[in-house]
């Protein structure tokens, strides 16, 4: 299944969400980041996606338009992103 898009919902001073963006940048994966400490409409979009408060939270469609999410750096989870699998849980919410 091709991926669509990726947004991942960070801070400036995360560090874990450098250790994944650098992930995708070495695998080539290209994505979109929401700096939750800059814009409290997002925090909520963020905590509304995933039913936490902690980041990395990072959403993932597919080509199908079928959202899936994840918390934290999982780098399990990102190999099998890089090999095109399917990763992560619906979101609790939609965020459209």
């Amino acid at each position: 299944m091709a991926v669509k898009s990726v947004t991942i919902y960070t801070t400036h001073t995360c560090p874990f969400c450098r250790m994944e963006k650098q992930f995708l940048d070495d695998h080539k994966i290209g994505y979109k980041e929401v700096f939750v400490d800059d814009d409290e409409k997002m925090k909520h979009q963020m905590i509304n996606l995933s039913g936490q408060m902690g980041t990395p939270v990072t959403l993932v469609e597919y080509d199908d338009s079928e959202k899936r999410q994840f918390v934290g750096f999982d780098q399990t989870k990102l190999s099998g992103l890089a090999k095109g699998e399917k990763i992560g849980e619906p979101p609790i919410q939609d965020i459209t």
